[in-house]
Formats: C-alpha cells, structure tokens, sequence
C-alpha cells in the first residue's frame, strides 16, 4: 500500500469524507450482493421451474463477495494509514506548538541587529526590537508596560483560585482514602458480624474510637471534634457553632441515634452506622474550614459555598438535600465508606 502524505491544510476534511464515502458504497454493494444470494437461494428451493435461467451463478456471487472483503480491508487500511501518518503526528505537533506558544514570551526571543565590534554580535530582545519601531511616545509606553505585565508570568486571579481549588479537592480525595483505611481497620468483617451481639457499651467504644481517628484524618492531626453523644431523632446531626459562639452554645459533637447501639438493626445497621458517623464528623470540618481557610487552603469558592445559609429539612426537605454542604458530606462518606459494606438506604 502507498504511503499517505499531505499538507493539505482540509486534510481532516478529505479524510473524513474519504471514510464515509468509501463505507456507503460498501455498504451498497453489500446490500447487491445479498440481494443476489437471496435470488440464488429462492430458485434453489423451488426445484424444477422450467426454462428459467440465472445471469449469474452461485461462483459468481461467491466471488463478488470475496472482492466485496477485499475492498473493507482495503479501504480500512487506507483509514488506518491517515490515522498514523497524518492524524496521530498532526495532533501531537499542534498540542507541542500551542504549549511552546503559551510558554513563550516576547522578551525570550533574541535576534541578531548586527556586528557592534569584530568580537561579538549584540543581540536584542523582539520587545526591545518592536519597542523601537513605534514612534508615538504614549504607544510606546504603553506597549512597554504590557509587554513587562506579560513577562511577569502572572496568573490571573481567577486562574488562580481554579488552581488552588483543585489543589484543595485533591488533599480532599486523600483525606477519603484515608478515611476509608480508618473504617476498615476499626469496623473489620469480624467487627460487623459480631456487631448484633455486642452489648450497647462495646459498639459505644468502637464507634468513639472510629470518630476519634476520622476526626484527626480530617483536621490534619488535630482531632476537630469533642465527644459522641446518643440523642438523634433522626439518623444523626453535627452540633458545629462557631468558634466564637463556644461559651454559650456548647461543644463540636457528633450526635447519633440510640438505636445504632441499642438495637442495630434494618435502617440502623452497623454499616449505616460508619456512613453516618462519616458523614456528621465531615459537617463539622465544614466548620473547621470556614473558621481556617488558610491552614487547610480552602479556596473562596469553597468557602462560599459552605458557609451559605443552612436549610433545615423540615422547611425545604429537598433544597436541604440539594445545598453544598449535605452534597460534600454524604460524597465524602460514600468516599471512605469501606470496600466491604453495604449500606441500606
């Protein structure tokens, strides 16, 4: 098979055509040659039919379909051949050109202006060489100040927080995979075949121990949290107040209800345990990165988001469900809920 090259600047183009195109017709005498098999078959089966005689025999029929997959390979080798030769190589140059491009700044280009003294050549910046062009004195100061921006190597403000942003989720993914690593450790096979027939003072001592870790997975080192407590109607709440709100509004807490130790069954599982335990210490270090954007580098989009004004259930039950803060924490607790469980809704 030739080698297919070109320059051509439509070559995507012609390529896509020259596929299509080639596939239809394919697809056409396919289509012939079937009819013609079905022609053949139906005469076959009706025997003796008199004087009726075929153009074209069954060996003819056999052969055009033999050609027909000769041309699919062909014309699959002649896509194969754009694909590598041109495609794949076009591609490759463009992203390497665009990089280089955005890498580039004027004042990294050099040229020759001439021979100053026999020894040396004096070489000048593109910046300097069009700087000296313009004969406007308020043109020239102004392209001057934009091309010092540009060689600065700023990043924009938005451009900026996406990047730190990013950073931040990534830490965030971390954090779950070490939260998970902490589940099952602590909430092992055995733990939760045993869990039914534990006494309510054991589960207590595991699902504190639990807590205890996630919380100091979560607040890099430092436990965010002061103490488990039984008293939830539902399935769980985070009493997170504000730091500065500590002396009359009490401690950070992770509440649950008396039936995950009482009687741990259905809705009220050993697993749905660990996901609501992962999912209240999460709600508390919401707070823990309102209150310290800057030690855990939480960028401002996240802060605004957490730090909205919370929906209760009971006012908007699907709103609650919907705002920022629920979505991270029940996503952080799918996250590090161990490979193991099976958590009934």
């Amino acid at each position: 098979m030739p080698q297919i090259k070109t320059r051509n600047e439509n070559w995507l183009d012609r390529s896509n055509r020259l596929y299509n195109n080639i596939s239809s017709e394919i697809t056409k005498l396919y289509n012939a040659q079937k009819e013609a098999q079905d022609a053949v078959d139906a005469v076959t089966a009706q025997g003796d039919i008199g004087s009726l005689s075929l153009p074209v025999t069954i060996a003819q029929v056999e052969e055009l379909n033999e050609k027909r997959r000769t041309l699919v390979s062909f014309c699959n080798g002649v896509h194969y051949e754009i694909s590598e030769l041109i495609d794949n190589p076009f591609s490759v140059g463009v992203s390497e050109t665009i990089q280089a491009a955005y890498e580039l700044n004027p004042s990294d280009i050099t040229v020759k202006t001439g021979t100053q003294f026999f020894f040396f050549d004096k070489n000048t910046s593109l910046t300097d060489l069009i700087s000296s062009t313009i004969i406007d004195d308020e043109l020239k100061a102004d392209f001057q100040e934009k091309a010092k921006n540009l060689d600065k190597d700023k990043l924009s403000d938005t451009l900026q927080e996406d990047i730190k942003e990013a950073r931040f989720w990534k830490d965030e993914f971390i954090k779950a995979e070490d939260c998970r690593k902490v589940a099952e450790e602590v909430f092992t096979p055995e733990v939760r075949a045993g869990w039914d027939s534990m006494s309510a003072a054991e589960r207590k001592e595991i699902i504190e121990n639990y807590v205890d870790q996630l919380s100091k997975v979560l607040g890099d080192g430092s436990k965010i949290h002061d103490k488990v407590v039984y008293d939830a109607d539902g399935y769980g709440y985070a009493s997170n107040p504000s730091k500065f709100l500590f002396w009359w509004t009490g401690s950070r807490t992770v509440s649950i209800n008396p039936e995950f130790v009482d009687d741990p069954q259905k809705n009220y599982s050993v697993d749905k345990v660990i996901d609501t335990l992962t999912h209240e210490t999460r709600h508390i270090y919401q707070n823990e990165v309102r209150e310290n954007p800057g030690k855990y580098n939480a960028p401002e989009l996240v802060i605004d988001d957490w730090s909205a004004e919370y929906i209760q259930a009971k006012d908007d039950y699907r709103n609650y469900y919907q705002q920022s803060v629920e979505e991270d924490a029940k996503a952080f607790a799918a996250l590090a809920r161990p490979s193991t469980a099976k958590l009934k809704e």
